[in-house]
């Protein structure tokens, strides 16, 4: 494999075609990194732990083991101070909250007691992503748990095409919503007493439900427990002497699970 940045390895996904030809998740996890710096897990929900080995195939991480079955030991930094995360994509989505009491607009489904959001989109695979609560563990020592893994690919026990992951963004409840046209809609109505229009479409308090779907991709509603963005280290990483996080096209194309599974050494 060969080292690349995150701007070549987005200029080659997106290379494939435009956006709208691209799969819901080629969109995703392109605008995710470029927003974030961060890889996204795909789906969301899908386990994620600190320590996980395993291999990214066009742009999906899917675990085989872990450290510490491996043998290799790690410590945890802690994240102690949760943020909210916000990202809509540049052209195409566009919220608006209303409050109960209020009159809807003009071909709303909700009703003038109802609270809830509109969520409009124009163009294919737009997305809007946001998720509260959010903390950052991290492996402390990525040089130590670096030697361990050299040693292991030198005695045939690892995979250079294997990443660990470093860093994982652990969020209290996360909205994750995909279009699959230029004429998406979606409208949730909020059963939780807000009235604000601060309250995040993200939390789960509002106990949000679908009064109106149009033609939506993906619509993960205020899900608690998610791990939707991660970063990973590969042994070219320490081969190179520049832990760094995991690239997005080296894995782009298709490797036979025959060398994605077995170890291999120098």
């Amino acid at each position: 494999m060969q080292g690349s940045s995150i701007q070549q390895n987005l200029a080659h996904l997106e290379s494939w075609g435009e956006a709208a030809a691209m799969s819901a998740w080629d969109q995703y996890i392109s605008e995710m990194q470029k927003h974030f710096d961060y890889l996204a897990n795909w789906t969301p929900g899908y386990p994620l732990a600190l320590g996980d080995v395993g291999v990214i195939n066009h742009g999906i991480f899917r675990r085989i083991t872990s450290l510490e079955q491996l043998g290799v030991n790690f410590d945890v930094r802690e994240d102690s101070t949760p943020e909210t995360q916000k990202y809509a994509s540049a052209r195409g989505v566009s919220v608006a909250f209303k409050g109960a009491g209020r009159m809807p607009v003009a071909g709303s489904v909700l009703t003038e007691a109802e609270a809830g959001f509109t969520v409009d989109f124009s163009s294919k695979h737009a997305t809007l992503y946001e998720a509260i609560g959010c903390t950052t563990p991290s492996i402390a020592d990525l040089l130590s748990i670096g030697e361990q893994i050299l040693r292991l690919y030198k005695s045939a026990q690892w995979n250079r095409s294997w990443v660990t992951i470093s860093e994982l963004v652990n969020c209290e409840s996360a909205t994750i919503l995909i279009s699959n046209s230029s004429n998406s809609k979606l409208e949730l109505s909020a059963k939780g007493n807000i009235s604000s229009p601060t309250i995040s479409i993200a939390d789960a308090k509002a106990e949000l439900g679908v009064a109106m779907s149009r033609d939506m991709q993906t619509a993960i509603l205020a899900q608690k427990g998610l791990r939707p963005l991660y970063r990973a280290v590969s042994i070219d990483d320490y081969l190179n002497n520049r832990p760094g996080p995991r690239s997005l096209a080296e894995n782009l194309q298709k490797i036979s699970l025959a060398d994605l599974l077995a170890p291999d050494c120098i």
